[in-house]
């Protein structure tokens, strides 16, 4: 295909020469300039298509596409304004326009676009049901999303009179995600299974089977499913990430590094790539190299809470515990809800002999989940340190009503009764 575009953009430029007032010639240079991510020059050709003949739409709609393409949202809305000004009955540029709304989360108005597309052209509404379809599951409508697919489907299989923009292994696949985040994963994996079966390269359909696969633990099927993903398309960073995840999970370690190594090579900004990585070598006790990754985690996104606690814990079993504490108020800065964040910030200061400052933290961890187990039974070696022995019985008495096995909060419970003189037993 690429050679075939090149050769296209040669044999338009010899007919611009010969022709210098055609406007389909320049279109088509800018379709092939366009297919080879030439973003100026095609840009450059539509605009002279346009200039040469103001009523040629088809210039107007591609210059609109390329300008969605190019996150020029508000440019490709003026494009296929101006069309629809022309001709309101030009379903495709409504189906455009409703494209750049959604990419500005304006959604109210992309689906009123799309509604318009397919009620301009009900014979071929598949994409504009698709698109509304995926507006609709943006904004958490997955059940009208579902119902959008389905039409969607109904109108693909029902019309063999014209091919469809967008394929039925597509469409199942897009009502798969929507079932998927409406909770309901069997539909979404008999929908994600639909479209392999319609198209058995389909990668999304096999990453998304896996996806929904390892949310039920089924981890020797995701496996399957990330390398089916992979096999079909091995440029895939996220079917690499997320095979690598369940490695991990099956305790092939050096098989997840490798896979998110993968992703990372792909996609040298896959901040959660980084993120896993940096896991599983801090679980292979390779500390060091796990705050590297980490710390390109964070380099790349600064609101990553997540890597901030686990870097604070891969620091914190390096014993360089202020970095650790830092760390964990970083984690707690970004996200005050972070419950394990506040305990092992607690857990951290009483290895530092700041049981005051430790109580305090697991106070916040204790309000943030009231059965944090853990969090009684430290808070309670901290109140034993700080003699508040009743406090610390409390706490221990706590842990044993949570968990009856904790053998450890028995123990503690016996000795802060000795120490207390308190022989209720």
């Amino acid at each position: 295909a690429l050679k075939e575009y090149k050769a296209a953009i040669a044999d338009y430029s010899v007919s611009i020469n010969i022709n210098p007032g055609n406007a389909y010639m320049y279109n088509g240079r800018g379709y092939a300039e366009h297919q080879l991510n030439d973003s100026a020059l095609a840009m450059a050709d539509y605009t002279k298509a346009i200039e040469t003949d103001s009523n040629y739409l088809i210039a107007w709609y591609n210059r609109g596409v390329a300008k969605n393409g190019y996150k020029d949202f508000n440019g490709a809305i003026s494009d296929f304004s101006e069309i629809i000004r022309k001709d309101p009955r030009y379903a495709d540029a409504y189906t455009g326009r409703g494209m750049a709304y959604t990419s500005l989360h304006n959604y109210n108005e992309a689906i009123a676009n799309f509604t318009t597309a397919v009620n301009t052209d009900p014979g071929n509404a598949a994409l504009a049901l698709c698109q509304r379809a995926q507006t609709k599951t943006a904004m958490k409508d997955y059940t009208g999303a579902i119902e959008d697919y389905t039409l969607a489907i109904n109108a693909v299989t029902g019309n063999t009179a014209s091919s469809s923009p967008v394929s039925l292994a597509e469409i199942y696949n897009g009502r798969g995600a929507a079932a998927y985040k409406a909770k309901d994963v069997n539909a979404a994996i008999d929908d994600y299974t639909k479209a392999i079966n319609t198209d058995n390269t389909c990668a999304p359909a096999y990453l998304n089977r896996g996806i929904a696969n390892a949310g039920l633990l089924n981890y020797k099927n995701a496996l399957s499913d990330y390398s089916n993903a992979i096999h079909f398309d091995a440029k895939n960073a996220d079917a690499f990430y997320e095979r690598g995840i369940v490695k991990n999970k099956l305790k092939n370690d050096t098989g997840a590094v490798n896979d998110e190594s993968r992703a990372i090579e792909i996609n040298p900004a896959f901040a959660d790539a980084y993120y896993t990585r940096g896991l599983v070598k801090s679980e292979e006790k390779n500390d060091n190299d796990a705050i590297k990754d980490l710390d390109k985690a964070i380099e790349i996104n600064p609101g990553f809470a997540a890597a901030f606690f686990n870097r604070g814990i891969a620091k914190a079993k390096l014993k360089n515990d202020n970095g650790a504490l830092n760390d964990e108020s970083k984690a707690i800065a970004i996200d005050p809800a972070y419950t394990d964040a506040y305990y092992n910030r607690g857990v951290i200061k009483a290895k530092e002999k700041d049981d005051s400052g430790a109580i305090i933290d697991y106070n916040k961890a204790i309000t943030l989940n009231p059965r944090f187990t853990a969090a009684y039974y430290d808070r309670g070696v901290s109140e034993d340190a700080l003699q508040d022995h009743a406090g610390a019985i409390k706490d221990y008495s706590k842990v044993i009503e949570i968990d009856p096995g904790f053998v450890m909060a028995y123990y503690n419970r016996g000795v802060a009764k000795g120490i207390s003189k308190d022989d209720s037993g």
